[in-house]
């Protein structure tokens, strides 16, 4: 009987587990997607840009999301950063990218693809995964290099820096 009950322990404590981690790649998905929207944001394009608006819309109040607050998600430690994430997101989208910004967009396109490594290669979980995590930490750190680092002057410059720091948190694993 005591090995009975102790095996539903074990099975309850799995599937509880289970959940979390299911919540966890629920919020990294959205977090991907917040990602993919701050790479299409440094595009001149409007069609590109309005495909980043509607990206970052549906990460930030799409049912995924609020199925997360409806559960009780937003308790979850990631939450407010890619709250926080999405604001910036939208932020950039709103300003518009003058002449000198080309290094902004740059580190924006470098962290986008950090990002992307590492939370695809947390997600995987295979040795590919293992290693995309792995590149994707190291384009990370080359971002806080000090000959990258430029000091934001434009509206673009203080957005995109804004994102970029939220991009290598995401690439950094926080």
């Amino acid at each position: 009987m005591k090995q009975l009950i102790w095996m539903i322990a074990v099975i309850c404590l799995l599937a509880g587990c289970n959940s979390q981690s299911h919540e966890n790649i629920d919020m990294q998905q959205l977090q991907l997607l917040l990602v993919q929207a701050a790479s299409l944001a440094t595009m001149p394009d409007q069609q590109a840009r309005a495909k980043a608006a509607a990206f970052a819309r549906r990460a930030m109040s799409g049912p995924e999301m609020n199925a997360m607050h409806h559960g009780g998600g937003e308790m979850m430690p990631d939450m407010q950063l890619t709250h926080d994430f999405g604001d910036a997101v939208f932020s950039l989208l709103e300003t518009r990218s003058e002449a000198g910004d080309d290094i902004w967009r740059s580190r924006l396109q470098l962290a986008s693809q950090a990002a992307w490594m590492r939370l695809t290669g947390s997600m995987q979980g295979d040795s590919i995964g293992r290693f995309s995590y792995s590149e994707g930490r190291q384009l990370a750190a080359l971002q806080w290099m000090p000959k990258t680092r430029a000091k934001p002057e434009t509206p673009y410059a203080k957005a995109a820096n804004r994102v970029v720091e939220y991009l290598n948190k995401l690439a950094s694993g926080f």
